[in-house]
């Protein structure tokens, strides 16, 4: 029978593309985690039962006893009269100020002094029993080594408060050890704040020597300036005479020049009015109208007008006498016009002469002003000198007097805070108590550490188990494998809620079941793809022992009976048949080894069970011989069962065990690899593949057999979602 190319590409990819593909899976936590909760869980409960252990352990063999000493940061006082000591307003002040304390806590000298106290020395179980020569000498450096390790310096956050803690073995040293080491630090505070005191004031003193010195040098020389200079009063040169008069003679000279302004702005006027470049005012007018001459003229032009009024009322406009009238009052008005421009040119020229006169009066004065001004601004200035360097001579003594008070004042209040506890800037809270319990081990630690440790050991052997495990596990890893479509998955048979007892014929048996339906559903593509490409002979052919081969074929011939076809199963595997046990048949005398040998023929090995679907076994041991598969009798037998029967279902040995999964996939039209998760390596399933796809068939699929499903994962979410709807339809029928 021709086969038909698969329009999918059947035959495998290169190897290498498939390795790359599964190279490159990314890693899904969640599902790891889901697939090892049952490990996690435990080995949260083994770390528990660790932690408990070594608690256990470790109050006998290692207990410790700690206990802490506390002091205080005290912003100390402004000045030696303050009532009570000032407020932080500063969180980064009092960090920056306990930090400095304790680093100066944990100081060797301060250690030393601590550790070579007597009462350490002699009463602490600590030191005798370990910082003792076997000559009775103290090593007293070697226990401050180890003291500058174990102390710790804690510093309460948002408080002024910082302190020291420590531990030992017995409880009674904890208290003797940290007291000394207080004792110690405040000493040296003690001794530090003094120094400090006592530089201060030196300083202090030699300052104020330097003060009184200059004092008495610049009072001889503000004598020796007054009569070098020979002034004769220190009244402020602002309100002398020269000063009062220069500011009248100022005063006098800007109202002068105020005037001339005013003059060379009316005469500038005149000028433009003269040349015509300005109108005459209102005020030029009338004054050239109160002319007598002009005067008359303009009581004449009112006495024509008026007749011409009369005249108009008497004759119409055209008559001769209004015309003369007409013509005489025009030109009257014209000679009273020409009049008006010449005595306003007159009086313009009159005030031009009269605005000269005054411009250069108030120009003679100014130019005296100024030079009295002068005179007396040089007066001014040279009084000004000496009164400046006299001045700055007493400031300069006024500020002397003031440091020196200041001073005085200083070391005074010096002295004073010197005397005062509340100006120091550390205080001890009070004594070390001896502690009531244990501080290590302690359960809240123990157990959480236990959990920790071996959850996260646990945690990281599962993840690189998972990283490093290169065995088939789940769907995904199949199909970037190959391009080879995976037609199925059948779940694992204590994942199936039904609760089954055995897989093969689980589609009859069972038919409710999960498995069953995993079976059915792979089923479909299958029987899809074979009819595509006309297979009549297909192959069941797994990779490693226990895939399932014989299982799947079990309840993929059923599935396919029940669907009209005529079915035959062959067991080929002749190193460990077992066909004819799951398919509920005796095991026959004779089968297809029989067959091969000449010893019988196809009907003489053919059986039928209770499901009427045909079975040959594999035969009598003697016959199962795997050379056979390369006879005639075995291309004859396969043609012959191609004739007769719709569907050849043949299960073959693992093809890693033995070469007869490749002679018998020759002679098939189709293989069906059955891969067994949890069980064969991605690389002998891409080697498996490859050595399938170079055979004279085409691959018609894999199918996934006995994945596993993590706890909460959707599969099995999905698998009870099936277990229940076909109980809800079984219970529906009945």
């Amino acid at each position: 029978m021709a086969k038909l190319q698969d329009q999918n590409n059947l035959h495998l990819a290169p190897v290498a593309a498939g390795q790359s593909r599964a190279a490159n899976q990314s890693l899904d936590p969640i599902r790891v985690l889901r697939h090892y909760m049952v490990w996690l869980i435990a080995s949260i409960f083994i770390g528990a039962i660790i932690g408990v252990v070594a608690m256990l352990v470790l109050r006998i063999v290692y207990p410790l006893y700690s206990s802490d000493v506390w002091f205080e940061v005290r912003p100390g006082l402004n000045t030696a009269t303050d009532v009570g000591s000032q407020e932080f307003v500063d969180d980064r002040m009092v960090t920056r100020i306990s930090n400095t304390q304790v680093f100066l806590l944990k100081r060797r000298e301060i250690l030393e002094a601590a550790v070579s106290d007597r009462a350490v020395r002699d009463n602490t179980n600590w030191f005798q029993e370990r910082f003792v020569s076997d000559t009775g000498e103290p090593l007293i450096a070697e226990a401050v080594d180890e003291l500058e390790q174990e102390i710790s310096t804690p510093v309460l956050r948002g408080t002024n408060i910082y302190g020291a803690s420590w531990s030992a073995h017995a409880a009674t040293d904890v208290p003797i050890v940290l007291n000394s080491l207080r004792d110690s630090y405040m000493a040296y505070v003690t001794r530090m704040n003094d120094r400090v005191y006592v530089e201060n004031e030196r300083v202090f003193d030699d300052q104020l020597r330097r003060t009184r010195l200059m004092l008495q040098d610049l009072g001889d020389e503000i004598r020796t300036f007054i009569r070098a200079r020979g002034i004769t009063t220190l009244d402020d040169t602002r309100f002398s005479q020269a000063a009062i008069e220069t500011e009248k003679l100022t005063q006098e000279m800007i109202e002068s020049r105020a005037q001339l302004s005013m003059i060379n702005s009316a005469l500038q006027q005149t000028a433009e009015k003269l040349a015509g470049t300005l109108d005459y005012t209102y005020e030029d007018i009338q004054l050239a109208e109160a002319d007598p001459t002009l005067r008359e003229q303009l009581q004449l032009v009112e006495s024509l007008k008026s007749e011409l009024r009369s005249s108009r009322e008497r004759f119409r406009s055209d008559h001769p006498h209004v015309y003369q009238m007409e013509v005489r009052a025009r030109a009257t008005e014209d000679q009273i016009d020409a009049k008006r421009r010449e005595i306003i040119e007159r009086n313009l020229n009159s005030e031009r002469l009269q605005y000269a006169d005054q411009r250069d009066q108030l120009l003679q004065l100014i130019e005296q002003l100024e030079d009295s001004v002068e005179s007396k601004e040089t007066e001014l200035q040279d009084l000004a000198a000496d009164q400046s360097s006299y001045e700055a001579m007493v400031t300069q003594r006024t500020h002397l007097e003031l440091q020196r008070d200041a001073d005085v004042q200083l070391i005074n209040s010096l002295r004073l805070m010197r005397l005062r506890e509340d100006a120091q800037r550390v205080r001890s809270l009070g004594d070390a108590e001896v502690p009531r319990t244990l501080s290590f081990p302690r359960w809240e630690v123990m157990i959480p550490l236990g959990v920790f440790l071996c959850f996260g050991i646990a945690l990281c052997a599962v993840f690189i188990r998972e990283l490093t495990d290169r065995r088939i596990k789940r769907v995904s890893d199949l199909e970037l494998l190959s391009p080879v479509r995976v037609i199925g998955s059948i779940p694992e048979i204590t994942d199936d809620p039904t609760k089954p007892t055995a897989a093969e014929r689980i589609v009859r048996t069972m038919p409710n079941s999960v498995i069953a339906e995993a079976y059915r559903q792979s089923y479909a593509p299958m029987a899809r793809r074979i009819g595509q490409g006309g297979y009549g002979v297909v192959s069941f052919i797994g990779g490693m022992p226990e895939s399932g081969t014989t299982t799947a074929i079990s309840n993929i011939s059923t599935i396919a009976r029940d669907s009209g076809q005529s079915v035959v199963v062959v067991d080929a595997n002749f190193r460990r048949p077992g066909l004819s046990h799951a398919m509920g048949v005796a095991e026959p005398r004779l089968g297809l080894g029989d067959v091969l040998s000449g010893d019988a023929t196809i009907d003489d090995v053919i059986v039928k069970n209770d499901d009427q679907i045909d079975v040959i076994s594999a035969g009598t041991p003697d016959n199962r011989i795997s050379n056979l598969f390369h006879s005639d009798a075995f291309d004859r037998s396969i043609a012959i069962l191609r004739d007769r029967f719709d569907l050849v279902l043949i299960d073959v040995s693992p093809l890693i065990v033995s070469g007869d999964a490749r002679v018998v996939a020759n002679n098939s039209d189709g293989v069906i690899v059955v891969i067994r998760a949890y069980q064969e390596e991605r690389g002998l399933v891409s080697r498996m593949l490859r050595d399938l796809g170079e055979a004279n068939c085409d691959i018609i699929g894999t199918l996934l057999n006995r994945p596993r499903t993590a706890a909460g994962g959707y599969l099995k979410k999905n698998y009870a979602t099936i277990a229940g709807y076909a109980g809800r339809g079984r219970q529906k029928d009945e």
